[in-house]
This record gives structure tokens, sequence and C-alpha cells, in this order.
């Protein structure tokens, strides 16, 4: 068996061969029918070729015209197929830890004094690795004097440094560079007479590398550090957060202020006024604060490089000097995520002199714009690059056309002449994006364009026109989230040869699972459940007596649960047709109705304030006295009555059967307000009278006779449509007008990989638009006619079955005339529209069609949808999918996962 070139997901084995139908012509994949075999090889044997008209191995992604086909559903099939499992890339190795402090490279961290003194002695030692060229590693100082003790990497050396209160300065530099990430231990002292610093190799026993000792001018003191000092690691006093009340240091306090990058281990500082030492434990709970750096160890061996982590890392750097002309860039990079920004950047102010540099799919993809239009991708194809191992890219746009080169393989080149040779990025508020672009940055200025996601990776080497990019510069990063200059894992050097390896493909001949969320219990109750059937009730046959009690006065208490606006909830008459008394209790458009006709022929209607169709139960009280009428909901202390004397003899005659629910055909209701059965469920249902001391016991579980009623589900619900999965789906118009300027908004769960949400389609199939969910993503397609049709797809999605992990998601597409945009969760794809499909009126289904197999349009789905469909917009009106011309396999209200 083959393997796939998607390694993010299963695809298919095919033997023989699949024929889809286009137009009149058959599109075979995977080989050719017996009838066509013969004559091709006839053909063949004429000229002496042989060929082969089966194949063996994985196809996946197959599009014709810009329509992707479903190549588990196709018109015909001859041989069997199975599941492929697809390629898997080798896991980056999980590094080993040991003891230390990483310093992401933009923080601090502040010891507490504790017995340290360093009025006229004191000694310190800690063990450090870095890249950097230039930081601080330890200092003590204060906010608003001049005196000082520090230690930094300055220029590759090591650097010990003080200043008094009488601005004496006293400098010891190493002779050799220690930014080569080795362990190093540093051991520093002075007394009155003199200072002392020896470097250590940590990685050969603490061998001694390097000794210094000078005398000192005068008696060295510190009198104004004995108190309040500030002890830091990793940073100039300037990081500190200011107190109120204070100013920003004016001092400089040692050769640089850059905050340190790597990792420090095994502090130790003198105790008193004596150069013994004792180790300082050092955690997030004994440090007085810190910013920017990690207690949970370090990594044992580390490679240069900058690393970004997380889902928004970025870096945002200012180099207006160097984008105002930008010619080449150049860095290496290493990562095993197959999407993510290497690097962007786009005039602030014009926003079309842009380039764009990602990894897609593995590939290198590179756009870019001078100003004069956005140019086709520049981009390697059939690559991994996305394999831990370091890539090493060239862009350059100072040719004749820009031209790309990754490691030692082919330059690719522009299609474009770039005049001038440069791109212009001028304007003061812009820009360079290394990594990712920030989370509030949702769609990228400049352009449409695949990848919006940071990429989880290591960039080392990064240069602009040949100038290397400083990222320990506060001046240039302005701004960051999950960059770490600490060092990055080294790169993987086992790799296995390309193709790599797949599992053997499954024994059976099944599609892979289409559920990628678990589904959750369920359960039903003893309450009924009415609505999902037509006209459905439960009646009940009164005996005389028990007609007799409603003649003057009762109480009705009921308690309900709906997310339907209009329904049926008690209906009793004097008579099935021709009536002249009645009594019911209703919802319309949400609001419960009690109307009533007694002897007097005087009608009531009494209605609450609120809406009680949000899918709560709900308990209401109805009291009648004579003509006087009253409702209560008391949790919500709604009230209302027709303020009627209840001392005027009435009474209600009775002959009909009394109905719970619903009223069952034949029966008159043009008294009613509305007829529509309950949709919802009854959980009680009591009825007293107060001036015979009697009550009426209606069973909920055996009436006289019923239609639909079904057990109650226990779960709490949700406003929306719940469809089935089998058989499930809604007409929701006869004749939908399909054109530009169509907004569409859809708020829903599932935990399926695949089928369908909206679909409107012409009788002949050639004109259609279609939304659908394949394979975890969601997409949108348009088309008329024979042109090809126009399809987007989620590609910004944080995980590859995000809109099937059974939490509620929200997509809106917009159809306009020059792009359909297609947005899921905030996260925007679009396609630019080349002409303007144009579809006339046609049914729209929701979640599904009657007869998946009568309609094929281009390889989406047409299969039922199963989860919940809580809300549908279209054009900034809300749809009530109650409301619809047919449906089948659907329950108003959606269960919700047990709490």
């Amino acid at each position: 068996m083959g393997a796939s070139v998607n390694h993010n997901s299963s695809v298919n084995t095919y033997d023989k061969y699949f024929t889809f139908a286009e137009g009149i012509t058959p599109l075979f994949v995977g080989g050719l029918p017996q009838s066509y075999r013969v004559e091709l090889l006839n053909r063949v044997n004429q000229t002496t070729k042989t060929l082969s008209t089966d194949f063996e191995g994985c196809i996946a992604n197959v599009m014709f015209g810009n329509q992707e086909f479903d190549l588990w559903r196709p018109d015909n099939l001859e041989g069997s197929t199975s599941c492929c499992e697809g390629p898997s890339l080798p896991e980056g190795p999980q590094p080993d830890i040991i003891p230390g402090l990483r310093f992401a490279g933009f923080g601090y961290l502040e010891v507490n004094q504790d017995t340290f003194d360093v009025y006229n002695q004191a000694a310190v030692s800690f063990e450090f690795r870095t890249f950097l060229q230039d930081a601080v590693l330890f200092l003590v100082s204060r906010v608003d004097l001049i005196s000082y003790i520090g230690v930094y990497v300055n220029e590759g050396k090591v650097v010990y440094q003080m200043t008094t209160s009488g601005n004496a300065k006293y400098t010891i530099a190493s002779l050799g560079n220690y930014n080569d990430a080795n362990w190093y231990k540093v051991y520093i002292s002075f007394n009155e007479s003199q200072h002392n610093m020896d470097i250590y190799n940590v990685s050969d026993g603490d061998s001694l590398l390097e000794s210094f000792s000078q005398r000192t001018l005068a008696p060295l003191r510190f009198s104004n550090l004995q108190y309040s000092p500030k002890i830091l690691l990793g940073a100039h006093i300037s990081a500190l957060p200011l107190l109120p009340g204070t100013s920003p240091t004016q001092f400089t306090h040692g050769p640089n202020g850059l905050p340190f990058a790597g990792a420090i281990n095994n502090v130790m500082m003198s105790n008193g006024s004596s150069w013994d030492l004792e180790y300082r434990v050092l955690t997030n709970d004994t440090v007085q604060q810190y910013l920017g750096v990690s207690f949970t160890g370090v990594i044992a061996q580390v490679a240069p490089g900058i690393a970004f982590k997380g889902a928004y890392a970025y870096a945002k750097l200012k180099v207006p000097d160097l984008l105002k002309l930008t010619q080449t860039i150049t860095f290496s990079f290493k990562t095993f995520d197959p999407h993510g920004i290497l690097a962007y950047s786009y005039d602030g102010q014009s926003f079309n002199k842009i380039f764009y540099v990602v990894l897609y799919h593995g590939n290198l993809f590179l756009q870019y714009n001078i100003g004069n239009g956005q140019s086709q991708p520049l981009q390697t194809r059939g690559l991994r690059l996305n394999t831990g191992q370091w890539q090493t890219v060239s862009i350059d746009f100072s040719g004749i056309s820009a031209s790309l080169t990754v490691n030692d393989l082919p330059t690719i080149y522009g299609n474009r002449q770039i005049v001038p040779r440069g791109i212009p990025i001028t304007a003061t508020n812009s820009y360079l994006y290394v990594g990712g672009v920030p989370e509030t940055t949702p769609v990228l200025p400049g352009g449409q364009y695949p990848v919006r996601n940071s990429i989880n990776s290591g960039i080392k080497d990064f240069a602009i026109n040949g100038v290397l990019i400083n990222f320990n510069d506060p001046e240039v990063v302005v701004a960051q989230l999950g960059m770490d200059l600490s060092g990055i894992t080294p790169e993987v050097f086992t790799l296995p040869p390309l193709p790599y390896p797949t599992q053997p493909p499954p024994d059976d001949e099944t599609p892979p699972a289409m559920s990628c969320a678990a589904p959750f219990p369920v359960s039903t109750s003893q309450d009924v459940r009415l609505g999902r059937v037509p006209r459905g009730y439960l009646a009940y046959d009164l005996t005389a007596a028990e007609r007799a009690n409603f003649q003057n006065s009762f109480i009705i208490n009921m308690e309900f649960r709906t997310v339907s606006s209009n329904g049926v909830l008690l209906y009793v008459a004097d008579a099935v047709t021709n009536v002249r008394q009645f009594m019911a209790l209703a919802l319309l458009e949400g609001k419960l109705q009690f109307s009533i006709k007694t002897s007097t022929q005087q009608r009531y209607n009494i209605t609450t304030k609120a809406r009680y169709d949000d899918g709560y139960w709900h308990e209401v009280v109805v009291l009648r006295i004579n003509d006087f009428v009253a409702i209560l909901v008391q949790l919500k202390r709604d009230y209302a009555n027709n303020a009627i004397s209840s001392n005027t003899p009435s009474t209600l005659t009775l002959g009909s059967s009394f109905y719970v629910g619903g009223i069952a055909n034949g029966v008159d209701t043009t008294v009613l307000p509305v007829s529509d059965t309950f949709d919802g469920c009854i959980r009680k249902l009591e009825i007293s009278f107060t001036d015979t001391s009697q009550s009426l016991d209606l069973n909920l579980g055996q009436p006289t006779a019923s239609r639909g009623v079904q057990s109650c589900i226990q779960n709490d619900i949700e406003p929306g449509a719940s469809f089935s999965g089998v058989g499930s789906w809604i007409q929701l118009e006869n004749d939908f007008e399909v054109s530009v300027n169509l907004e569409i908004t859809i708020m829903l769960r599932t935990r399926e990989r695949g089928s369908a949400l909206l679909l409107a389609v012409s009788a002949s199939a050639r004109n259609f638009f279609a939304i659908d969910i394949f394979d975890g993503s969601v997409r949108v397609a348009v088309g008329h006619q024979t042109e090809p049709a126009y399809f987007v797809r989620s590609s910004q999605m944080s995980s590859l079955y995000d809109i099937c992990n059974g939490r509620s998601h929200e997509i809106t597409v917009k159809y306009t005339s020059s792009q359909l945009q297609l947005t899921v969760d905030g996260k925007m794809d679009t396609t630019t529209l080349a002409d303007t499909p144009v579809i006339t009126s046609s049914p729209l289904f929701i979640g599904g069609v009657p007869d998946p197999n009568s309609i094929s349009i281009g390889g989406m789905s047409t299969n039922s949808f199963l989860g919940c469909i809580q809300a549908l917009t279209i054009n900034g009106v809300s749809r009530d999918l109650g409301r619809n011309v047919n449906k089948a396999g659907i329950s108003t209200g959606c269960p919700l996962p047990p709490i």
C-alpha cells in the first residue's frame, strides 16, 4: 500500500476505480471499468506499449474544476476500497530537563536580601549559560543611586563591574567569550582592599578557566547599598516596576542594561560580613518578585535560536531603516508544525506594500505586493519542511523578479517584474512580525492569505538586507508573546528517508469513524413530551360529576418546559363543534394566555408579562371564581387578572374531552388564538375545586386517548433544533432567492465530521448554494450553470476537528459580487470571484435533504446533520426553524450535557 501525502487524517485506498457524474462525461478515479479497459489496451497494443489500468495506493482530496468529490460516495463502484492511514512524521523528542532557572529574555528576578551585606565585603557565585552577547547577569543597586555591583555579559565576555557613591569604577573583564551556551560558574568577591573574579567550566568538573584579582585605589565600601538594595538576576534595575512616587533611574549601572536570556543555577551569596557562601533556594515562593522566569527546570542541551511557543506567539519589531526598501530576507527555521507565519510586514498607511512568508502544508509560501497588486504565490511543492530540522530560506526582491530559495533546492522565480528593486514599506507605523501576529489581528491587512496562525518553531539568523535583527534589543522588539531567547532544542538528525512509512491499513473496508467527540448521555423520564408528531395530544373523558366540578370555580396547577413560542397546553369546551363555552391555556408568542367564555357569554383573555419559551421548567397557576380569572407564575412574580368581580354568578358547561398539549382532529378550534400542538414537556397537572373540596387526578401516563406522546429527556435543553442524523432535514422555504449580498449565520453544536448544513439547489442541480462540514472543517460552495463552482473552506481553526468537538460554534457566510467569505468563530477565509454566480429561486434545506442520493453538487455533502442548530440568521433576520414547509427527524430544543 502507498502512503498518503496528508498526514493529518486517514484517507482512502483504492484498488479499482470510481466514477463521478460531471455533465454527461464520467470521471474515473483509481482505474478504469472493464469495458474501457479492453478498448484502451487494444489501442495501446497497436503501439507496442503496455499500460496498467488498476491503481494500488492511496488517493485523497480529488478536485476537478474546483469541485471536491466525496470519494466514499461515487456514482458507480467496481472492486473495493479501504482506509489508508496517512503518513506520520516523527514527533519531536522530549528534551531532558535539568535543574535551573530559565530566563526568556523579557523579565527579571529579585532576590531577597536576607543576611547578604555589601557594606565592605561580599561574595557571590552562580552558574549560567547563554547565547547572548550582551546582558545583565547579576546586579545590586538602587534606582535612586549611582552605586552598583554587577556581573554582565558584554560582547560575549564576562564583566565584573562596581561603581561607588564617589563614582569610583572598578572593572574586571574576562579574556575569553562565554556566550556559547555551555555552563560556566562565576565567582566574584570584594573587600576594602581588593576585588576578585574567577570563571570555571562546569561541564569539566568546575575546572578553573580564568582568575583575576585587583587592588582598590581606596578602601572600598558601599554604605548606601547596605540597606534596602535591589538584588537582581537577569535584568537591569530599570526592569523593575516603578513604585508610586518614584521616577525611572537615570543611571547606567554597568556596560549594558539588556535583559538576560538563558539559564542560571546554584546561586550562592555570602552571609553577613564574611565571604562564606550560602546556597539560595530560589522558587516562585521564595523570591521577592519575578517576571518571565520559569522555575520548572531547563533543557539539558540547547541550540542557538529564538523559540516561538503558543497559539498566538509573535515578535513585533521596529526596524524602519530596513523595511523602507526591503530587498532581501534570509533566515533559518525548524518546526514540526505544518502551518504558521514566519515573517510578515505591511505598510501601515497604504496597506499595499507587503511581504508574507509562511509554512503552508509543510511548504514555503511567499506572497508580496510592491504597490501594484498582490503577486501570485511563490511556493515549494511536495516538500516536508516541518521535520524538526533546520531549513534555510533566502528571499530576494532586488532582481528583475522576486525569487525564493530553500536550502540548496532550485530557486523559484516570480512572474512579475519588480520596480523599484525592493518593497518600499515606509509608513512610520509599519512593523516586522516574526513567528506570528497578535491575537488582536484576526484578519491580516493587505490581502487574503491561507495561514493566519502562529508557528511553534525555532528561528535563527534572521536578516533583512544582510543586517541581522537583534531580538534582545528592547528598542527593536516593541512587543512580543511566547518568544523565548534562552535557546531551543537541537534539531532532529534521525528522520527516516522519504516517503515516511505508515501503519498497515485496517482489515475492514469501512470509512474512518465520523465522530470526533464523545457523545454525552441523554436520559429520559416519566414526564411526557409532545410536538414531535403533528396534531399530538392527550385526551381525558370526564364523568358527569367531574364536568360539574368546573361550573363555578377551579384552580389549575401545571409545570411545563418548551422552547417553542406557540402551542395549546389545555383545552375543554361545551361541545366538539359549535362551541359556545370553553376554557384554554396556551402559549402565544412565548407568553402564557388563559382564555375563558362562560354562561355570561363574555370572553376573557389574560396574558402574562414574561415569556416562557426559554427551555426552563415553569410552574403556572390559574384561578377561576365565576367570571373572575387570574394567572400566576410565582417564581417570576408574574401575575395578571381580568379585574372582574368574583361575586357575579356564572357557570361553565363542559361537553368535550379534556385536552392536554394539543387538540384532536375534528375538534372546533376557531375560538382559540392558536391551535398548534404544544412542543415541549409537561410533568405536572393538578386541578382542584374550592367549592367542593375535591380534586381531579389527570394521570399523564394514562390518558383516555393520545397521539404523538413520548418520554421527555431529563437533560436541560437550550433553544434550537435537534437533528437526529438519520433522515433528518428541514425545508425552510419553497422559493428561496439566492443572489449577491447574501449573509447567513449559523450557530451549531455537533460531534460529526461530515454532514450538510444548508443547501439551496435548482431542479437541474446546476445552480446551487451549499454549506457543509467536510472532514471536520466547514466548506461553502456556490455554482451556476456549467461554470466551475467557487469554494472556500475554514483553514484557520486551531485544530483539525474543532468544528465537531461538541461545543458551540458560529459560522458566518457572506456572498457578494466579488467574493465568497467564510468566518468560523471569528476566523475568516475568502475566495475571490472572477464572475458572479446568480442562483434563482430554489427550495432551502437545513441539515440535510429528503433524498441524499437525488442531489449531486460538486462533492458537497447531503448527509443528514447530527447535533443542534441553535440559531439561523439570514440577511439579519432570525429564522424560526419551527416554522417550516416540511421536516423529518427534528426535535425542538437541544439537550445539553449533564452538569
